[in-house]
């Protein structure tokens, strides 16, 4: 998928009426054919907006074959149709009678119905039993795992940096760990002590904070912390003044994802400020020493769910390994009967195995219960538990009124100070 265009609104949406922030209007040529306009809202606009475009247009195609683009002021803007129908669109979001996303709160009756439409479709959707054969059906499933890192790559060769969306709400949903990145100042005001202190000076204690992301993709969570402030400021009883550089580091499987990080110029310009690094990790193979040990905070985002279950304890104790005493791992995954597992359990040759699927493009996907968490983080990791639940949201489609019901699991593991 490569980017073709970019069309700015900003100057033309105010003729409409719309009260927001600046809009960007991408323009995607997709299989040299059909043109995906994607709305990529800013980050410091509703995020729950912005979620809802995604979901929008991940099911919407807006295809215009013959639209045209008008230039004004050497600028490129969309013609009226284009802005109408984006407008319309965010418009619906802005309605506050109809909130985008709602808690959704299960009951045994949504548990056994979701069980009961996995179980129906059990015989087409499992590989090993659709297939010819059992032979052939698991010659099937080792093939997807010995290709796991080529499949990755031709995903991220593919889409590039077009199809996650930047994760501006860890530091929502992880305010006690993240929020401090928001702050430059934890503690009274520091801000005559910090513009006239030098490194240099006694009262100042200049220390590393670290974060360390494993699978960090193309950087959709690291590179959005990179764009805060570089320092962490905090002052003791003692009137001195603690100075944390904020350090990140990303690792993942696939060495194009790495590559397109690289070339981020949030990432050049943090590198070049020796503030961030990445570099390729199998975090599935045995290590005596993980590439770091001492991260205050290790992040793991929809990356252990592209594990075959088999490798996953070993995938947890190197996750682990990451910190240093006290330090803290958060996580967010896929959490079991979510809308995504339901579309893969009820298709055909699918399921590789218990509640872990293969997608169109290779890769796969793992559905977590909280007992898996724990089981795999504190049983086997020897992490303690600080918090651990299940987010489940539901997402309407305000155009045909379609539900959809989203299941994540989302958790915080401290590392022990002692053994």
């Amino acid at each position: 998928m490569n980017s073709v265009n970019c069309l700015s609104l900003k100057t033309v949406i105010i003729k409409y009426g719309l009260e927001l922030c600046e809009i960007q209007l991408q323009l995607i040529k997709w299989n040299k054919s059909v043109y995906f306009y994607t709305l990529a809202l800013k980050h410091h606009m509703n995020h729950e907006q912005s979620i809802a475009a995604s979901y929008y247009l991940l099911y919407k195609t807006w295809d215009y074959p013959s639209t045209r683009v008008v230039r004004c002021n050497e600028q490129e803007y969309c013609s009226d149709l284009e802005i109408k129908t984006a407008v319309d669109f965010l418009k619906i979001t802005e309605d506050e009678s109809i909130p985008v996303w709602e808690l959704d709160e299960w009951d045994d009756k949504d548990y056994i119905r979701a069980q009961c439409l996995l179980e129906a479709h059990i015989e087409k959707c499992d590989i090993v039993l659709a297939s010819s054969s059992r032979k052939q059906g698991e010659t099937i499933i080792e093939k997807f795992e010995e290709q796991a890192q080529q499949n990755w790559d031709q995903f991220y060769l593919y889409h590039e940096s077009n199809f996650f969306k930047d994760r501006h709400y860890l530091i929502n949903e992880f305010p006690e760990e993240l929020g401090c990145l928001c702050l430059r100042c934890l503690e009274g005001n520091l801000s005559y002590e910090i513009n006239n202190a030098h490194d240099d000076d006694e009262h100042i204690i200049q220390e590393e904070f670290i974060i360390c992301e494993i699978g960090c993709g193309v950087g959709n969570a690291i590179l959005p912390l990179l764009e805060l402030d570089p320092h962490i400021y905090e002052l003791n009883q003692s009137q001195i003044i603690r100075k944390r550089k904020v350090i990140i580091c990303a690792f993942d499987f696939s060495s194009v994802a790495i590559e397109i990080i690289k070339k981020d110029i949030r990432f050049i310009h943090a590198h070049q400020q020796n503030r961030t690094q990445a570099q390729v990790w199998d975090v599935t193979c045995p290590v005596i020493h993980p590439p770091i040990q001492n991260a205050q905070i290790s992040l793991l985002l929809f990356c252990l769910s592209a594990i075959a279950p088999d490798k996953m304890m070993q995938a947890a104790r190197n996750v682990a390994a990451t910190l240093q005493p006290g330090g803290k791992l958060l996580v967010r995954d896929y959490g079991r009967y979510d809308e995504a597992q339901i579309k893969l359990g009820t298709s055909r040759k699918k399921r590789l195995g218990e509640n872990f699927y293969v997608k169109h493009d290779g890769t796969r996907c793992y559905y977590f219960t909280l007992e898996d968490m724990e089981r795999l983080f504190v049983d086997h990791a020897g992490l303690e538990k600080v918090d651990l639940k299940y987010l489940r949201r539901k997402y309407r489609n305000r155009r045909d009124d379609s539900v959809r019901r989203r299941v994540w699991v989302q958790a915080t593991f401290r590392k022990p100070t002692r053994k």
